[in-house]
């Protein structure tokens, strides 16, 4: 029947500290159904195709669920109240699925998630602060946090197509040096994807956090051109404040190269002694540079 709206039970959803909770929903002829929650004194539909398949040649699995696990991640930190379970059953998931690091959801599915968790949080803007929460220092473990220790912001951002490629599949971005503290970051939805809006704002989050790793501040992200708003694709320029602690982390890595360096090349020429006072000589400069990189980078912590 057609436009028929009946109650669901509650419980089942949860309340959020939004104050949002499903009230009903609307059963149409061409099985779709419509949820209704109720956020304060506003009532906002979320719509569900009952009959749409996911992981289909029409809908492939494109987005890795380690992008909905940061979004659980960030839900558990910032919302407790919100029952998980039930979101994941409105977007078609389990929670099964989305601990396993190798599965791969639809872009309906994706969307489901993100039109409940809007719902459910009353927040529009949620999938930019989950982007600025997936590189969060106390989150990336201590062995990531070493092996970025040899990287600096440019690196990253030059890389960001190469990260993207094992989280999803819906864009090929790539990345440009434009200057010592900026790059300029495009992303080209692939063929025969329908990337949202939303994906976007994700997207901006995590290129924000990613200098914060090095300069405890987020970066600053222009987007000049917008596929969502009618451009042949998304562009960004980000720029990010370079610090000493940046400066002495890049003469740190200047001083292990050229220190292992000058030992190789120059071991067949010095005598023992000589190459030994070498070594030691660079390992003592390289010790020094490596301590002061790492009082500054805890001073602006």
């Amino acid at each position: 029947m057609a436009g028929l709206i009946y109650p669901i039970n509650e419980e089942k959803f949860g309340d959020s500290k939004a104050g949002s909770r499903v009230v009903g929903a609307s059963h149409s002829e061409n099985s779709e159904t419509k949820w209704m929650f109720r956020m304060g004194t506003e009532k906002v539909w979320c719509s569900q195709s009952l009959g749409a398949e996911t992981g289909t040649e029409n809908d492939p699995p494109l987005y890795s669920s380690r992008i909905i696990n940061n979004y659980v991640e960030y839900l558990q930190e910032y919302q407790p109240d919100i029952e998980i379970k039930s979101i994941l059953e409105y977007a078609g998931m389990s929670e099964q699925e989305v601990e396993d690091a190798g599965h791969w959801f639809s872009q309906l599915q994706t969307d489901r998630f993100h039109e409940i968790i809007v719902a459910k949080t009353g927040n529009p803007h949620i999938s930019r602060e989950a982007g600025r929460f997936s590189i969060s220092c106390k989150r990336i473990g201590a062995a990531k946090q070493y092996a970025l220790g040899f990287l600096n912001p440019t690196a990253i951002y030059l890389r960001i197509g190469k990260i993207a490629k094992t989280i999803s599949r819906g864009a090929v971005i790539s990345g440009k040096k434009l200057g010592g503290t900026k790059v300029e970051i495009v992303s080209i939805p692939s063929p025969g994807t329908n990337e949202k809006l939303y994906q976007c704002e994700n997207r901006i989050g995590f290129m924000e956090a990613a200098a914060k790793i090095f300069t405890n501040k987020f970066a600053e992200i222009d987007h000049p051109s917008c596929f969502h708003k009618g451009d042949d694709c998304c562009r960004y320029i980000v720029t990010w404040e370079k610090t000493p602690a940046i400066i002495w982390k890049q003469i740190r890595n200047a001083m292990l190269f050229s220190g292992l360096t000058a030992s190789l090349v120059l071991s067949p020429i010095l005598s023992r002694e000589s190459w030994l006072v070498l070594v030691l000589t660079s390992f003592f400069l390289y010790l020094a540079t490596f301590f002061n990189s790492q009082r500054l980078e805890k001073k602006n912590l």
